[in-house]
């Protein structure tokens, strides 16, 4: 070794023995406090070494970050981001160099306020009640709609590591969904909403239960009052299901085929609540092209087809009280029980009408017709006659009267109280001398009694049904019943 090199690791070890050991010394606070809104902290420490300052949170940033070995004071700015949390917040800000290091402690105080976890519940249609789960670091109220006060009702409050407010929900009796608002009002800060959903009560009526079909079948739209899904079912094969119509409400639409049986019939369709409970019976009566027996559960038996007439929307035929055919004209001069001149009488007329009375003697004070006079009578024989007075006003009052419009002709649709049994009376109208008068909107059905120009008649319009007289020449229909 030459006398240069070792005067170079001399030299060497000097400088080394001579250098400052690694300092590193906070000068100001080691701890912040910061508000919820952010701001800003200076930390002073002196190094003799290069260092560098770090903060594993990401809501805190430092500036500079790093620097140079200094014989003065140096200074780094901690910011904080805004606190929008309802907690408070703590990190620790280290300032290292050299195998030393020092830590600076950062508090940041919560956002004053409330925080609803869920703010959307979607519930049934029955009683129940919900919790909403509240964080909060300040007090607050509760406000319900006032629209829904009725229904929505604040029952309670369990304190829980949050809070949890209890509210009762009633029961929804209607066919709508209906929504309600409950507000958490904070004493500061911005207020949250809870949205209460809750469900319809599951609906399923029909505007009517029967519909009246005429004999030539067709296409029948069921009107429903629903809110649910429907499924549909025909419990006989002459009815087939065609479609549901989604309007405001629904409208099951159903076929009918002709009837050939010469039997009135009833089919039933089923219309229930697709996986539920509810459901709802449709009766289907429908006409038929021959002449039957109606039993309507009253006094007599009534036929199903005016006389004259092949199905019961056929008007038939029209005749003069106490007459048994039929005649161009129908007036007093043509009448068969008057002298031909006017309206003087030659067979049943009341003693009570002595003026009325053109026979021989004293008027025969007849007053209900002979079955030789009665045309139902001589038409179909056996016990089949003319209905009287009495068995008019029990029809209209025993059984349901509906105006409906049967293949084209209006008419009322007379259903039992009791039994399966209808008919259809076609709103026929009369004949006044040569002409048919009021077909379409009226019904003049005569009645074997009548003791003056007048007879007995069951009458019908739209929204009227009674039992008046009508003048004898008229041309009214016949509907047949049997009994005594």
């Amino acid at each position: 070794m030459n006398k240069y090199h070792i005067l170079f690791v001399w030299l060497s070890l000097c400088l080394f023995s001579c250098q400052k050991a690694p300092e590193l010394t906070i000068t100001g606070s080691t701890s912040f406090e910061l508000s919820a809104d952010g701001g800003s902290a200076t930390i002073n420490f002196t190094a003799n070494r290069d260092w560098r300052v770090s903060c594993s949170d990401t809501w805190i940033s430092v500036s500079p970050s790093s620097g140079a070995a200094s014989n003065g004071s140096v200074s780094v700015t901690v910011r904080c981001d805004v606190n929008t949390t309802y907690d408070d917040r703590s990190s620790t800000v280290i300032i290292s160099m050299d195998g030393l290091s020092q830590s600076v402690a950062v508090k940041q105080s919560a956002n004053p306020g409330v925080l609803v976890q869920k703010t959307s519940y979607e519930v049934s249609s029955g009683a129940q009640t919900i919790e909403v789960e509240v964080q909060k670091n300040i007090n607050y109220t509760v406000e319900i709609e006032e629209s829904c006060k009725s229904w929505i009702k604040k029952v309670g409050t369990k304190a829980l590591t949050s809070e949890r407010i209890t509210f009762e929900i009633a029961e929804n009796t209607s066919y709508d969904t209906r929504k309600g608002t409950i507000t958490i009002i904070p004493f500061t800060g911005p207020e949250q909403t809870v949205v209460v959903n809750q469900a319809a009560k599951a609906g399923l009526t029909a505007t009517k239960l029967r519909y009246p079909v005429g004999v030539e079948g067709g296409t029948i739209e069921i009107a429903l009052r629903t809110n649910i899904d429907l499924d549909v079912v025909p419990d006989v094969d002459w009815i087939h299901y065609s479609q549901t119509k989604a309007l405001d409400n629904k409208t099951v639409v159903v076929s009918v085929d002709r009837n050939s049986t010469k039997k009135n019939r009833n089919g039933k369709v089923l219309i229930k609540q697709t996986g539920g409970s509810l459901s709802l019976s449709i009766t289907i009566s429908q006409t038929a092209e021959a002449l039957e027996i109606i039993d309507l559960g009253l006094s007599v038996k009534w036929a199903s087809l005016n006389i004259g007439a092949t199905k019961p929307e056929d008007y038939g035929e029209y005749f003069a009280w106490g007459e048994t055919e039929t005649k161009e004209d129908y007036s007093w001069s043509s009448y068969k029980w008057a002298d031909g001149a006017g309206n003087k009488l030659t067979k049943y007329c009341s003693k009570y009408y002595p003026e009325k009375w053109a026979g021989s003697g004293e008027p025969d004070d007849k007053g209900k017709l002979e079955a030789e006079d009665d045309v139902a009578h001589v038409r179909l024989g056996g016990n089949w006659r003319i209905p009287n007075r009495k068995e008019y006003t029990e029809l209209i009052k025993e059984c349901v009267w509906e105006w409906v419009c049967l293949d084209g002709i209006n008419g009322y649709f007379v259903t039992s109280k009791t039994t399966d049994g209808f008919i259809f009376l076609p709103a026929a109208g009369f004949m006044d001398g040569k002409s048919l008068l009021q077909n379409g909107t009226h019904g003049h059905y005569w009645g074997n009694q009548g003791d003056s120009p007048y007879a007995d008649i069951l009458t019908f319009y739209e929204g009227f049904m009674n039992t008046p007289g009508h003048a004898r020449f008229c041309g009214d229909s016949i509907r047949p019943v049997l009994g005594e």
